[in-house]
């Protein structure tokens, strides 16, 4: 039987740093490697960690994820985004190593009015957007042991993320203009990490899984703005929020960015609930669990 090692990439990182301390928990032997202990864009940095952890599969959640700052910073985005994912699968596929790499729902333009399904065209419309679909398409052509997992305005306990931002916003303002245009699948970082460990799991007992691109999010699907009422909602009901600010709702216009943002991001996940039993939570127990953090740092 082979060692059950895992590889973790940008675990200093709000999803790589909670998935390697979440799957210690679960008693895998897994190692998170920052971008300065692991950096994706050196083929020989690579090859060193795979030489030093001998991982039976990696996990790539190492990502340029400043939306707005890829229009700019196109190289260092596509570098990391695109030739980064590149990178792992040719050394994976040298070296017999599986690979899970983590995309966006941003890859799609965001016409439809449905939740977007695994076999739908990508279209992304920005340069992050563009960057993440690319690596996509890397890993695709240079490995086949690898599984795509597309996530969705995530949030956790560690690092920025909207629910952090929307619940001091709350704390300090009377008013709050809140795009009201976009729709999304918000996902809590823990139930990434659950899924995850379940897909550990099995490969390591089958050796194998079938592979492929999956999309796997939260419940419900809400607009920005309803998203938004609901942290207030719990911020109030698990005190700490003392009085809710007035919700103003407002187009994306009213928010000018260098990045157009996919105005339906939704995505359906039947796909990993019917191949792997795989099914979504409700995220509003993550907007709890991220209260409770808060109320510590208080």
């Amino acid at each position: 039987m082979k060692p059950e090692n895992i590889l973790i990439t940008g675990a200093s990182g709000q999803v790589g740093y909670e998935l390697t301390a979440y799957l210690n928990r679960c008693g895998f032997n897994a190692v998170g490697l920052s971008r300065s202990q692991l950096d994706i864009t050196d083929f020989d940095s690579i090859k060193h960690a795979i030489k030093t952890y001998k991982p039976q599969i990696i996990i790539n959640p190492a990502a340029y994820t400043n939306v707005d700052g890829a229009e700019t910073d196109i190289d260092m985005a596509y570098r990391i985004n695109r030739d980064g994912p590149e990178n792992l699968a040719v050394l994976c596929k040298t070296h017999n190593v599986s690979l899970i790499h983590i995309s966006t729902d941003y890859v799609f333009d965001g016409s439809k009015t449905t939740p977007y399904h695994e076999s739908d065209e990508p279209n992304p419309i920005g340069e992050y957007a563009k960057s993440k679909y690319e690596g996509e398409i890397a890993v695709k052509e240079n490995m086949n042991d690898y599984l795509i997992l597309r996530i969705s305005w995530v949030f956790g306990k560690y690092g920025k993320n909207y629910v952090k931002s929307a619940l001091n916003w709350a704390k300090t303002k009377d008013k709050l203009n809140i795009v009201d245009d976009q729709i999304g699948s918000p996902t809590y970082v823990s139930h990434i990490c659950g899924a995850i460990a379940f897909l550990l799991k099995k490969y390591f007992k089958e050796e194998t899984l079938k592979w492929g691109l999956y999309h796997y999010c939260g419940l419900p699907t809400v607009t920005r703005y309803n998203f938004t009422k609901i942290i207030v909602e719990e911020g109030l009901k698990w005190g700490f929020l003392e009085k809710a600010p007035e919700l103003i709702p407002v187009p994306s216009t009213f928010f000018p960015t260098p990045a157009k943002r996919p105005q339906n991001s939704s995505m359906d996940c039947s796909l990993i609930w019917e191949t792997f039993g795989i099914y979504q939570k409700e995220w509003r127990e993550g907007v709890r669990h991220i209260i409770d953090v808060l109320k510590e740092v208080k």
